[in-house]
């Protein structure tokens, strides 16, 4: 075999283990978010989630759970709670969390309460994940 076949098995060998490793790794994800006013689900509940915009009660406690994916350690989320009134927009709540584990799993966050109560309207809940698309869930209160 000369040098020039040689390097070529080299390249080739090369581009498949890139194409090996792109397969194989594994990107972490927000495979599902749902709002509800409940913490008891099965993993099952997760996975069907619910395609309809829920609607809450002024007393309901409201919690955004997280069905995550192949986390990272010093993964990053940055969750943004809006109520919509009269067309004008109100941040109402900010959280930001920072894993300090990688894995997969759950996380939940819940909405806090003013004089123990939620004021009335259209909410939109905003997570971001690193420098993925945001995940925007939304629910009413009534």
């Amino acid at each position: 075999m000369n040098i020039k076949n040689i390097a070529i098995l080299i390249v080739i060998t090369a581009i498949f283990a890139a194409i090996a490793f792109t397969l194989i790794k594994k990107e972490p994800q927000i495979e599902k978010a749902i709002v509800t006013d409940s913490l008891n689900f099965s993993e099952n509940d997760l996975r069907k989630g619910s395609a309809d915009i829920n609607t809450f009660n002024t007393d309901s406690d409201v919690y955004l759970i997280l069905l995550v994916k192949d986390l990272k350690k010093e993964s990053n989320f940055k969750i943004r709670w809006i109520r919509t009134e009269s067309g004008a927009d109100e941040i109402i709540q900010e959280d930001s969390i920072h894993t300090k584990k990688e894995g997969s799993g759950t996380l939940s966050l819940s909405l806090s309460k003013k004089d123990n109560r939620y004021q009335p309207g259209f909410y939109t809940v905003n997570i971001t994940f690193e420098d993925k698309e945001p995940v925007i869930k939304e629910f009413n209160v009534k």
